[in-house]
């Protein structure tokens, strides 16, 4: 037998035993600090996913023989045992050595449902009811790979995930642009909530490239704002879902041919995408019916447009899209407005439409300098015109958002 057959031998038979014992060391979670005071196991732990060259010169320098490690695989399977049964679905240890809740895992359903068959020959299917073996694969030290606070790094993004830059633009709009599209509804933003100064840049930067790709300036756009949603405040607090909806609203007002759909009313706390869709197509079709179709309808809900202080205690509100004059729902007091000194600390307020105009107060705010209304992920709010439209969600002041840095 030659010198290398000799040294490919004992590279096949140090593969064995390198992966039997790592498999156990994997399954109980050995750590190099286990194995102090015996170097073939000091040795193996820092052997995870050592390649073939590594192998290699392990077998030419150390001074660890094979049959010392197959010695120590006998030891250890004395002292530790084979790897432990579990039951489905609970996955838990079982053994005296560790036991532990790790998840939810395993399948699921009755001992019927639990088969695999080919298409064709289901007669031949194979049950996998029963009890199941499972081993770890690896355990990632979460500070050493992401940094304080980190978790497990997410899996990377394959060409399918929607998520991944560019994705849907390249599969689900790019190929429409040679076709003739009038225009487009745009229904979304809550995961942009946490960036929301951002997204004036980002939806109004999207329109202007959408009606370039179809090369038609004339390209209309609808924006439905975000619905009320989650859990609703007691007192007034700054929110990122208000200021997304503030984005969504300056680029309807700031862009040509673009509208605005507001739904604040028809929301669920507990549904991010709520059911009430034929409001929302409803609202929507009023602009297109009056500057396209030049119908004689009010096409969006009471709007702001100014404001100016009376006196050292009030606040007169001038809305657009009034019709004519605004109501409260069900004839209850106006709620949903909020007012601040220039402290900035706002309280609810009282309105009373007076004149023409809304006039806001707060016993709690002397010489007021802001008032929001709507200002919340799930605001309680019933400002309406006579035409049943809400309220846009606004506010008079422009102090900088707890978004505006966000990125």
């Amino acid at each position: 037998m030659s010198e290398e057959e000799t040294y490919g031998e004992r590279l096949k038979k140090a593969d064995r035993d390198i992966e039997e014992l790592q498999n156990l060391i994997r399954i109980l979670e050995l750590r190099p600090h286990d194995a102090e005071g015996n170097e073939e196991l000091s040795i193996l732990t820092r052997m995870y996913g050592a390649g073939e060259t590594m192998r290699a010169d392990f077998l030419k320098t150390s001074r660890i023989s094979l049959a010392s490690l197959r010695k120590t695989r006998e030891i250890f399977l004395a002292q530790h045992g084979p790897p432990k049964e579990i039951r489905c679905p609970h996955c838990k240890y079982t053994g005296e050595f560790r036991e532990e809740r790790i998840g939810e895992g395993g399948f699921r359903g009755t001992a019927q449902q639990l088969s695999i068959w080919l298409e064709r020959e289901k007669s031949k299917s194979i049950n996998l009811a029963g009890n199941w073996k499972y081993m770890i694969e690896i355990t990632l030290n979460p500070y050493e790979i992401t940094g304080p606070g980190g978790g497990k790094p997410k899996p990377p993004m394959g060409p399918d995930h929607p998520h991944r830059p560019a994705g849907l633009y390249n599969a689900m709009i790019h190929p429409l642009a040679p076709f003739s599209i009038r225009g487009a509804i745009w229904y979304q933003g809550e995961a942009n909530t946490m960036r929301a100064y951002q997204y004036r840049t980002l939806l109004a930067d999207m329109i202007s490239d959408w009606r370039m790709l179809w090369r038609r300036d004339y390209f209309h756009f609808g924006i439905v704002q975000l619905a009320n949603f989650g859990a609703r405040s007691v007192n007034p607090s700054e929110s990122e879902w208000a200021e997304l909806r503030e984005a969504q609203a300056m680029v309807a007002r700031q862009l040509p041919r673009t509208w605005l759909a507001t739904t604040i009313d028809i929301g669920e706390a507990n549904d991010i995408h709520p059911r009430n869709k034929q409001d929302v197509g409803k609202r929507l079709a009023l602009w297109p019916m009056k500057h396209i179709y030049n119908q004689s309808v009010v096409e969006s809900g009471p709007t702001f447009k100014s404001f100016m202080i009376w006196g050292k205690n009030y606040v007169a509100l001038e809305l657009d899209n009034v019709s004519g004059g605004v109501v409260s729902k069900n004839r209850e007091p106006i709620k949903g407005l909020t007012i601040a000194g220039a402290d900035r600390v706002f309280f609810p307020a009282v309105a009373e439409w007076r004149g023409g105009r809304l006039v806001v107060w707060s016993e709690k705010v002397e010489r007021p300098a802001a008032v929001r209304y709507g200002w919340a992920n799930n605001p309680e709010c019933n400002l309406y015109n006579d035409k049943g439209l809400p309220a846009v969600p606004f506010r008079t002041d422009n102090w900088p958002g707890i978004t505006i840095n966000r990125r």
